[in-house]
């Protein structure tokens, strides 16, 4: 099947509009702020009050136990973000 390099620059437009849409700003995404559930599980852990998604995925990131808890508690699974992040 032979396509056009119309067609072509089409799908490739497509494909890019969806992805931009699937994968918003990765900063705002991470640092976009915790439910409630999600910030009582955070105290409960003992990290400090000011703590964002991206704090907690970076210390998983570094292997660090806490932060790799706290994103398999249910106030994190279920949270798309953690989903992605493959916990």
């Amino acid at each position: 099947m032979k396509i056009t390099k119309a067609q072509l620059r089409q799908i490739i437009k497509e494909e890019l509009e969806g992805f931009s849409k699937s994968h918003p700003d990765d900063e705002w995404y991470l640092e976009s702020p915790l439910s409630a559930e999600q910030e009582e599980e955070a105290a409960r852990a003992s990290l400090p009050r000011d703590v964002d998604f991206k704090a907690i995925s970076k210390g998983a990131e570094m292997g660090k136990q806490e932060y790799i808890d706290l994103l398999t508690t249910p106030a994190f699974q279920k949270d798309k973000r953690t989903k992605e992040l493959g916990y």
